[in-house]
């Protein structure tokens, strides 16, 4: 598959609404962009997911530890057409709300599959680091 603007705008366009959503709380907007084969292989050993559903529970355990606490910073993301899919990868850094002040927290790297299904681009795959 070529990689054209168009493809790539649709792709940062989901990508983007499922995290903003998930940064935000809103995990029904963010289930919205999850394929229903999704699966995650988080930074740890407990953010292992194979599936949707698993991922979504745990994230109604643990949303209050990101939103209004946590913040997604200088974020450099890049596309690549891989097979069929799109892989993106982000570079960012997190920080944290610690006594009022945001403090920076750790260098991340987020790694999506994005797959084209009859209801658009969706994320297929998530890997933290």
């Amino acid at each position: 598959m070529k990689l054209t603007k168009k493809i790539e705008q649709e792709v940062l366009k989901v990508y983007n609404t499922g995290w903003d959503a998930y940064m935000k709380g809103d995990l029904t907007t963010h289930s919205t962009c999850l394929s229903s084969k999704f699966k995650i292989i988080g930074t740890t050993e407990g953010e292992n997911f194979n599936n949707k559903q698993a991922w979504l529970a745990f994230c109604k355990k643990t949303i209050h530890q990101v939103v209004g606490v946590a913040q997604m910073r200088n974020r450099k993301i890049k596309l690549d057409a891989v097979g069929d899919g799109v892989m993106v990868v982000e570079n960012s850094n997190i920080y944290v709300l610690i006594e009022g002040k945001w403090k920076f927290y750790s260098k991340i790297r987020i790694t999506a599959l994005m797959q084209k299904e009859k209801t658009g681009w969706l994320i297929a795959r998530y890997a933290g680091q």
